[in-house]
């Protein structure tokens, strides 16, 4: 069953992949070379840039800690705001006179450890920033504590004066031991205590305050080599950036380029049709002569192989029915049929077989340029009854069994004729005569002769010209065909560019491989 035809290959299609990076690949590296030098260029020209980085420790303050003896985390996230901030930047740039950078993070959860990061475009100074923001920051938190310590004093020292008052007013000596047993006297004797123990506790800590509770675990110390730019990581990247970069203009390419490329291109835009050769790139057609007949004026050349090896494919095309007449047609003009059905027919006739070649293109015939024949006579001067069919019919001197049958003068209506019964009898009644008949047929699209031409044959061949061919159009050809039920049984590749890694992409899957899996053939028992 063949598949629908589809626009292209899934990029899932390792064969499509592979080929598309075998014809971008110099697109890829180029891109990435540019990038390279680029970003070592960008990278190198930049202004070294230090870091040097200091741990310190905030602990809690003596007798004012919560329960599990250690600053909470909402104090020493508030602590990291107030490091972080202009305010504190501003002391730090006073202190080394001149302006600063750092970062300010805490080094781990769950702790109190806090990690101050200078930067500077001199080791010196990257490392003399982190050590002064560690100092500033002690200062700032003991002037903070110092200052909440004064305050909670002063309210309880009111509090106490008020308490001794209240007790003077009793007849009680507040610096002296008491004996009264009144309930409001007792009250106030122990609010004295109380206030005088948090007294205490506020002298203890004003004393470890003073000792400085913020503790540089490790000082920042002077770097010996930058850590930016790093020119090993530019580089990287640059590459990286540079192969994306490079890939992604390939495959836009791809998407936006129409021209079909590749078998798994061909394959998929065809719905699976087969391949039934390739013919490479003939340089030397058009410098030499406007026709070229490979297998006879270059047999050895890989170009008559070719055909040598489309006339063995073709051999084992519907081997459970007999072909008398196959229709080679194509897309387009300038893919190439008629030079390929008339290799074909020579090659055909060179096995000993009797080969009748028709040139049944009524617009644009060139067949008997190819042999130097005339085409004052031909199909349409014997369907009119103006010549009989043995002056329609030329043998060909130089290869024994191939006949022609040109086109003859062109018709004022080249459709009317072709559907004619006249020509269907014709054809059947020489497909008795002959081994074989090609018909050169005109191009499918902007024409309903090929279509027309397909209804009267046993089989149909698509020729495409690589590089050449876009998808729409290859893949509105097949359709086309599809449509009537034409018998169209596989495809030649033609102008294949061998001088391009893509081409080996061709000859490695070429008919031997490819019309083998399709039909059960192993090209190695062919000839």
């Amino acid at each position: 069953m063949v598949t629908p035809v589809q626009d292209r290959p899934s990029v899932f299609d390792i064969r499509y992949l592979v080929a598309v990076f075998l014809r971008g690949w110099k697109i890829i590296a180029l891109c990435a070379v540019v990038a390279v030098v680029l970003g070592y260029a960008w990278s190198s020209r930049q202004t070294p840039q230090y870091q040097a980085s200091a741990v310190v420790s905030l602990n809690p303050i003596v007798a004012v800690v919560n329960s599990s003896g250690s600053v909470s985390s909402a104090e020493v996230q508030t602590q990291i705001q107030i490091l972080a901030s202009s305010a504190t930047a501003e002391l730090v740039t006073k202190k080394l006179g001149q302006p600063v950078e750092a970062n300010i993070a805490l080094l781990s959860p769950q702790t109190s450890n806090i990690l101050i990061t200078g930067y500077s475009t001199s080791p010196e100074i990257a490392s003399e920033t982190a050590n002064a923001y560690a100092e500033v920051f002690g200062e700032l938190v003991k002037t903070s504590d110092l200052e909440l310590n004064a305050s909670a004093r002063t309210v309880l020292l009111a509090r106490l004066t008020d308490v001794e008052g209240r007790l003077r007013a009793k007849g009680e000596n507040p610096r002296a031991a008491s004996t009264s047993t009144l309930p409001d006297v007792q009250d106030m004797r122990s609010q004295q205590r109380t206030y005088q123990q948090q007294l205490s506790s506020l002298g203890d800590s004003a004393r470890f305050i003073e000792q400085g509770r913020v503790e540089v675990l490790d000082p920042a110390v002077t770097p010996t080599s930058p850590f930016a730019p790093n020119n090993r990581r530019t580089v990287l990247l640059s590459l990286l950036m540079g192969v994306l970069l490079g890939v992604g203009i390939v495959f836009g390419r791809e998407h936006f380029n129409d021209v079909v490329k590749g078998v798994a291109e061909f394959e998929a835009t065809t719905g699976g049709l087969p391949i039934l050769g390739f013919v490479p790139l003939d340089r030397d057609w058009g410098l030499v002569s406007e026709t070229h007949l490979a297998v006879l004026e270059a047999p050895t050349s890989g170009i008559a192989e070719s055909y040598r090896g489309l006339r063995t494919a073709l051999q084992y095309i519907r081997v459970d029915t007999p072909v008398h007449v196959m229709q080679v047609t194509s897309p387009l003009p300038q893919d190439g049929k008629t030079t390929t059905v008339a290799n074909l027919a020579v090659a055909l006739a060179l096995t000993g077989r009797s080969v009748l070649l028709i040139d049944l293109d009524l617009r644009r015939p060139r067949l008997h340029t190819f042999f130097g024949l005339s085409n004052d006579t031909g199909f349409t001067t014997y369907l009119a009854d103006l010549g009989t069919r043995e002056q329609a019919i030329v043998a060909i001197d130089r290869v024994e069994g191939l006949c022609v049958l040109p086109s003859g003068p062109i018709p004022s209506d080249p459709s009317e004729l072709l559907e004619s019964g006249k020509t269907r009898e014709l054809l059947t009644e020489l497909g008795t005569q002959f081994d074989l008949i090609l018909v050169d047929s005109p191009p499918i699209l902007g024409l309903s002769d090929a279509l027309v031409i397909s209804t009267m044959v046993d089989t149909s061949v698509l020729v495409a010209r690589s590089g050449m061919v876009t998808k729409r159009d290859l893949r509105a050809a097949v359709e086309q065909m599809r449509k009537v039920n034409a018998p169209l049984v596989g495809a030649v590749v033609n102008s294949v560019d061998t001088s391009k890694r893509d081409a080996y992409s061709y000859y490695g899957y070429g008919y031997g491989t490819y019309y083998g899996k399709a039909y059960g053939y192993n090209r190695s028992n062919s000839e």
